[in-house]
Order: C-alpha cells, then sequence, then structure tokens
C-alpha cells in the first residue's frame, strides 16, 4: 500500500471514530487559536488519539501535521512571508515521511518534537538547508570574534532529501539565511553553528 491510500485509510478511522474526531478537532483549533501552543501537550494527545483509532502513532503524527499546514500557511501569509518559504518548509513533511518509512517500514512521522520549529515559525528552509534563531548558549572567542551567551546564531539544520549536498547549494542557502535573518543581527556578526543529532 502506498503512502497516500494508508494515510487516507488512517485518516477515515479517526474521521469515523465521532469522540475521536472531536479530540482532533479540538487540537486544529487549538493551532488556530494559538501559534505558539504548548506542542508537547499537542503530541502527547495526537499519540491517545492514534491508540483510539487504532493508527499507528507515527501515522497520527503526519496526519496532524498535515492538517495543520493549512492554517501554518495562512500565518505566513498574514507575517507578509512568500508563500513559496511556506511551500518549501512544507516539504520537510515529504522528507520525514520518506525516513520513517525507510526506517521503521511505516507511513509517518517518528520526530514529532522537531515540528515545533516549523509551525511555530521559527524554524524555515532557505535553498537546500533549514535555519533558525538560536543563542549560543556560552561564551566564545576565537579569531577576533567575541561572542556573549546570549548572542544569537543561525543554527544549520541539514534535511535528509535525497538530494545532493554540494558546496554551491550551501552556500546559497547561507546567503539566503543571511539576508532572511538580518533584522536579528544589526550590529553583531551573523554567525552559523551546526552540529549534528
Amino acid at each position: 500500500m502506498d503512502a497516500r491510500k494508508e494515510l487516507q485509510s488512517a485518516l477515515g478511522k479517526i474521521i469515523d471514530n465521532k469522540d475521536v474526531c472531536t479530540a482532533f478537532t479540538e487540537l486544529l483549533e487549538r493551532y488556530d487559536e494559538d501559534i505558539k501552543c504548548d506542542f508537547k501537550a499537542i503530541r502527547i494527545q495526537m499519540q491517545e488519539i492514534s491508540s483510539k483509532a487504532g493508527i499507528h502513532e507515527f501515522a497520527g503524527y503526519l496526519l496532524l501535521f498535515i492538517s495543520l499546514s493549512k492554517k501554518l500557511k495562512q500565518y505566513y501569509l498574514e507575517a507578509g512571508l512568500d508563500e513559496t518559504l511556506w511551500f518549501d518548509s512544507m516539504c520537510d513533511l515529504k522528507w520525514k515521511l520518506m525516513e520513517c518509512k525507510d526506517i521503521y517500514n511505516i507511513w509517518g512521522t517518528f520526530v514529532p518534537n522537531w515540528y515545533r520549529g516549523i509551525f511555530h515559525m521559527e524554524c524555515f528552509r532557505l535553498g537546500r538547508l533549514q535555519f533558525e534563531i538560536k543563542k549560543i548558549g556560552r561564551d566564545y572567542q576565537k579569531n577576533g570574534l567575541c561572542l556573549k551567551t546570549d548572542s544569537p546564531v543561525i543554527n544549520v539544520h541539514i534535511p535528509r532529501t535525497g538530494g545532493k549536498l554540494d558546496r554551491e547549494s550551501v552556500l546559497e542557502a547561507y546567503k539566503l539565511a543571511s539576508e532572511f535573518f538580518k533584522d536579528v543581527f544589526q550590529e553583531e556578526p551573523i554567525v552559523f553553528v551546526c552540529k549534528s543529532w
């Protein structure tokens, strides 16, 4: 069974159970009311909804994020951000879908906590990479660069897209991120950090 059929079947199980469907709708409404809603609580509730519907929690998480994506698009437009930026950031749903299938042989996503930054509009795909503003978290000094614990840095994520990661696309993504986040830095140097998880 392909992803579309399996996810449609899982959604049908949510919709067909009145109590489960009501709980699922309430999760969507919570995000409609507050973009910064408690994502941990939503994840836990989605796990319970999935169990009651008789679907795998990984499929439930992905269905939740697909459903939330329409409201996220509205938030992007209200913030004056381009629809293309929203679409590019939503491509992560497909990448995590494929990764979940590769690793667990389940159509869904196994990293629901990752999506908090994306749905809170803190993490964006710009070119080949994903970026978010973080505080460096420690004093740093090297080669004339001095950063304090609360200095902002651009945290880099390398999404597993299945595509090539070449120098040109990385440099282009860094340029796009520098421009996108320039107002955060003003007088401070723009610094990128990247660590693997």
